[in-house]
């Protein structure tokens, strides 16, 4: 599974089906001067790009990676190199093969970054459900780090932050027609 998700989609998405059904439509198209402007445009049009479903992409092969990375050490290697090979495939696929009909709200890359942060949940729960399952035992640190995890999920940590390190800005009394000749 680690294999599938880390090299199996980058590859199908270099080799992608639709794009090469595409590209035979358009060269079968390219001699004939017989056809509309929507028939010209859906044909050389290049496929859409969807960010959205390459964000969840990468959600799953980094939930899949720290569940289950205690039971299968050498899968957060595969993962890894499956991420790299996945950026690689995705900047030639953006550049070259796709085009973006639609843009994307800052809210999905917010969002994704909150997802993320489930990982430190799902770590420490795959130690204790495998530690459960194969050694019978609990570990006090896998249980102390899942609490802090679900801590840190729950807890407000933007307010907590803006509180630790509230800044107080002054309003400038001078305009800049008096302040100009301070400067060199």
């Amino acid at each position: 599974m680690f294999i599938f998700n880390s090299y199996f989609l980058p590859v199908f998405w270099l080799i992608n089906p639709y794009n090469i059904a595409a590209w035979v439509k358009r060269k079968i198209y390219k001699g004939n001067n017989y056809y509309t402007q929507e028939q010209a445009n859906q044909t050389m049009e290049l496929p859409e790009y969807s960010m959205g479903k390459r964000y969840a992409e990468v959600i799953k092969t980094m939930w899949f990676t720290f569940l289950y990375v205690e039971l299968i050490p050498f899968g957060a290697i595969y993962s890894f190199t499956g991420l790299i090979l996945y950026y690689l495939v995705d900047k030639y696929t953006l550049l070259n093969r796709c085009s973006i009909k639609d843009s994307v709200s800052s809210k999905l890359s917010r969002t994704t970054v909150k997802v993320l942060d489930f990982t430190l949940v799902l770590k420490p729960a795959g130690e204790l459900i495998f530690d459960s399952h194969l050694r019978n035992e609990l570990s006090i640190v896998s249980l102390v780090l899942l609490c802090i995890g679900i801590v840190y999920i729950l807890a407000p940590v933007n307010v907590i932050l803006e509180w630790a390190h509230s800044e107080n800005f002054q309003q400038e009394s001078k305009t800049y027609e008096q302040a100009k000749d301070m400067f060199p």
